[in-house]
């Protein structure tokens, strides 16, 4: 009997230490990225949010150059990111639930349109990051059934990662690859990659491989963003790095395709054209 008993004991004592170590695998769910992870504000590169901008008669035609090729991507980014930007937002409002196999689900219905969406996210916690990957589905006209619009991975300090964008339920095809990394609580250097090969049309698409880099920097010009695309007009793929400071607003831009030079072509805290210094 004593012998039985012994069994039984280790036996509730193994199954007990079984359970306890599942219930703290399950306990914490991986942290988000962050939402800039995926777009960031493009406002801060705008004369709208600098006064001081529209009050000038000067020539501005530097800065006008540069604002017109970063307010170019964000046109693209926002027509692409539009609902998977909106799904990703609204996860943040949820908390997410245990799905067995390290893996965690935020499953919301998304707001802010005229039909209704339903998102699924998930996250599963891997050796060596985060698996993420985001479902939606349409309900009433125009409605589709759920597909995958989004998937990436996150580093387990939550510092860095990519995501991999598709075009809609239609074309589920790679449209947008997103490389970002982050110092502190700020998007340090995020890169947009077009890689979509066919548009619509089933055509081959030439802006396939063109690229924004977004990024921080040390010195009189904190941020710079590198272009590199391809030019319809010229047809070929050409270069545009700006950099400027994200408090004075003054700022540089070198692009030879436009100016015609390899030349640094500057402007002021006014936006106004000034000559850079050598």
């Amino acid at each position: 009997m004593k012998k039985f008993l012994s069994i039984l004991f280790i036996a509730i004592l193994i199954i007990s230490l079984f359970f306890a170590c599942e219930e703290e695998d399950n306990g914490t769910p991986p942290e988000l990225p962050p939402y800039e992870s995926m777009f960031i504000d493009f406002s801060d590169f705008t004369v709208d949010s600098k006064t001081s901008f529209e009050k000038s008669v000067n020539s501005q035609t530097n800065y006008s150059f540069a604002a017109g090729n970063v307010g170019f991507w964000s046109l693209l980014l926002s027509a692409t990111l539009v609902v998977p930007v909106a799904a990703f937002y609204n996860s943040f409002n949820y908390s997410p639930e245990y799905i067995g196999n390290a893996t965690w689900e935020w499953n919301y219905k998304v707001s802010g349109f005229a039909s209704n969406h339903t998102a699924r996210l998930t996250g599963q916690i891997r050796t060596n990051n985060i698996k993420w990957e985001m479902y939606v589905a349409k309900e009433g006209v125009g409605g589709y059934d759920e597909f995958k619009w989004f998937e990436g991975t996150s580093d387990l300090d939550g510092n860095g990662g990519e995501w991999t964008l598709y075009h809609s339920y239609e074309f589920q095809e790679e449209v947008l690859g997103i490389e970002w990394s982050k110092s502190g609580d700020e998007i340090s250097e995020i890169t947009y990659t077009f890689t979509r090969e066919l548009n619509d049309n089933r055509e081959t698409e030439p802006f396939n491989g063109s690229y924004l880099t977004y990024g921080l920097q040390e010195g009189n010009y904190n941020a710079f963003y590198d272009i590199h695309f391809y030019n319809y007009w010229t047809q070929q793929f050409v270069d545009c790095e700006i950099e400027w400071s994200t408090t004075e607003y003054f700022g540089r831009v070198r692009a030879e395709y436009n100016f015609e030079d390899a030349e640094w072509h500057c402007w002021d805290s006014s936006g106004d054209d000034i000559e850079c210094n050598k």
